[in-house]
């Protein structure tokens, strides 16, 4: 007998234009966003990261946010990636080791 595959509702918060567009995408494709996002999580668990890349983010960052970034996902306004570079700065620290890596700290506690 085959596993039964339970499965669980989910909410996302997503931009009304985005939502469209999106939904117009996915009947062109035949899909719907169950099926979309059921591929997408699928995919990036079996690579280990996002299933996509995200350099325009950066791109974005070095450039200037849009206000329709901003409008699309909070995290990536001003105030919030100023915050993050800040935090980073003070874990990097200057004259002490700053953050390690994972790997970094399985291989100290091996040494031990």
């Amino acid at each position: 007998m085959a596993a039964e595959h339970q499965t669980v509702d989910i909410t996302v918060a997503l931009n009304k234009d985005l939502k469209a567009s999106g939904e117009e995408l996915l009947r062109g494709l035949g899909m719907n966003w169950s099926t979309a996002f059921n591929a997408f999580i699928s995919h990036s668990v079996q690579q280990g990261r996002l299933s996509f890349g995200i350099d325009h983010v950066a791109e974005a960052a070095g450039a200037g946010y849009s206000s329709e970034l901003e409008a699309q996902d909070p995290f990536f306004n001003r105030p919030t990636q100023a915050e993050i570079h800040e935090r980073i700065a003070e874990a990097q620290g200057e004259g002490d080791e700053g953050w390690i890596s994972y790997e970094m700290l399985k291989q100290r506690a091996a040494d031990v």
